[in-house]
């Protein structure tokens, strides 16, 4: 019996993960400047971008612009049958694979080119949110 019972046990362990996928060296790329209403279009503290670097099976740096600045963090991720997961205690992403949507709001695209830079283009991605504002300021 307890046999059985090990042998049910790993075949449900290993089920669990045939659809999961080492995404180690993908990168994705996600942005969203407007909304339905394309008001975020004219408020560049609303454009958000955001890149996914995955360094190992387990582990994604992600950087972003959030209030005219560049955040970099590391998370842990799970691939889930139709979602990718990463999650800390105060923030959590979720891309779906099929749509390629980064918490059903932002488009995103997977980076094939090998000179992409996360980095050097998320900093280019500030100063143009940046400028945009000096530009729209009155004072």
């Amino acid at each position: 019996m307890k046999k059985k019972l090990s042998v049910l046990f790993i075949v449900l362990l290993l089920c669990n993960n045939s659809y999961a996928k080492d995404l180690t060296g993908t990168i994705i790329y996600c942005e969203n400047w407007r909304n339905k209403a394309f008001s975020f279009r004219k408020n560049p503290e609303a454009w958000k971008y955001t890149t996914f670097e995955f360094i190992t099976s387990l582990s994604v740096d992600v950087i972003s612009i959030r209030k005219f600045k560049l955040e970099e963090y590391r998370y842990d991720y799970k691939v889930e049958l139709q979602k990718i997961i990463m999650e800390s205690y105060k923030i959590r992403y979720s891309i779906d694979r099929k749509k390629l949507t980064l918490n059903d709001d932002k488009r995103c695209k997977i980076i094939k080119n090998e000179n992409f830079k996360p980095k050097e283009i998320m900093k280019k991605n500030l100063d143009k949110v940046i400028a945009k504002q000096k530009q729209l300021n009155k004072i």
